[in-house]
């Protein structure tokens, strides 16, 4: 316990000054990034990283550089070695102390992605009843609506190129029997979004109708997304947006502890800055589709947020056996 808590202390007091510019940074940049007095996602999202991404890093870099184990030929690596007998000779409890510092951090930071955000809202992917098509042997396609109120309905169908000359395809919604449109819906083109406003009564069904035209409409899953009516906290969204930072800064710490006995201190940081980079703004974990997710109003707890950190996952899971196993044989 007392490794963690020399290298909480030690990562903390390293990162919280820089971590604190980084925001401050950002949310400067952010003020200056409106259209028309909106907040422009595409241009928040890099800033929006800053913070939580100067905070990984510094953490991950103090734990690295201070824990004698993570690395080559460094002081005071022998007298470690005696103390600590696990397989990973101290990294994992240093790890750990830099994993609670950076969550400290994240919080913090929290704080200010939520005044950048939008007002989330869960945003839930409407399973087909049959076939999802809209074809020449089928004009009505219908939805679970799983008795939620919504606030609106998002649609994207995917059009095909019928054999005839193509026509425009005008579509009607309703809602549990009951029409919801003045003026139908037209689709042009693949692809194309479509929003209808929602009155605000729970919904057991939705049903779409084709009423003209012969494009051949596919609707798979994920193509027609209820957006609830309930607001939910800006501020928990961001905290659930920073602390997907912990598995990308986990993984970056158990690739350091994995190369530590073959590398010295300067490429082992290296390492550590090239793993979370590709985790982040690579796409590669979590982070990039939480931001994304937090930027376009999307309530995070509703999201598929342990399919985005799969790859992160399995990376670190793969790294610590293979950490573990050539300690042990080294020490052999």
């Amino acid at each position: 316990m007392s490794t963690v808590r020399v290298v909480f202390g030690h990562c903390l007091r390293l990162a919280v000054i820089p971590a604190g510019l980084a925001a401050l940074v950002g949310a400067v940049a952010v003020a200056g990034t409106t259209t028309f007095g909106e907040p422009t996602a595409a241009a928040q999202a890099p800033w929006l990283h800053l913070p939580a991404f100067v905070a990984a890093l510094c953490c991950c870099a103090a734990a690295v550089a201070c824990w004698p184990t993570f690395s080559q030929r460094r002081p005071g690596v022998d007298w470690v070695l005696r103390l600590e007998r696990g397989p990973l000779h101290g990294c994992g409890a240093a790890s750990a102390g830099a994993l609670l510092a950076l969550l400290l951090l994240l919080l913090a930071a929290a704080g200010a992605a939520a005044v950048a955000a939008p007002v989330p809202y869960a945003h839930r992917p409407l399973a087909a009843i049959g076939e999802a098509r809209l074809d020449g042997a089928t004009d009505r396609v219908t939805f679970d609506g799983q008795d939620r109120v919504g606030r609106e309905l998002w649609l994207r169908p995917v059009a095909y190129l019928p054999r005839a000359t193509p026509e425009p395809v005008q579509l009607q919604l309703f809602a549990d029997g009951t029409a919801l449109l003045a003026e139908p819906l037209v689709v042009l083109s693949s692809q194309q979004p479509l929003r209808v406003r929602l009155p605000a009564q729970p919904v057991r069904q939705y049903e779409l109708r084709r009423l003209a035209g012969n494009l051949p409409l596919l609707l798979p899953e994920g193509s027609v997304v209820l957006v609830e009516a309930a607001p939910r906290s800006r501020l928990l969204n961001g905290m659930v947006a920073a602390v997907c930072y912990l598995l990308p800064a986990g993984v970056a710490l158990v690739l350091a502890a994995l190369a530590a006995p073959a590398v010295a201190l300067p490429l082992n940081l290296v390492l550590v800055f090239a793993a979370l980079l590709l985790q982040t703004l690579g796409n590669l974990g979590p982070a990039a589709a939480g931001i994304a997710a937090l930027l376009g109003g999307r309530w995070l707890p509703a999201e598929p947020l342990f399919q985005w950190s799969l790859p992160s996952l399995g990376t670190g899971i793969t790294a610590m056996i293979l950490a573990m196993a050539l300690r042990r044989r080294l020490r052999r």
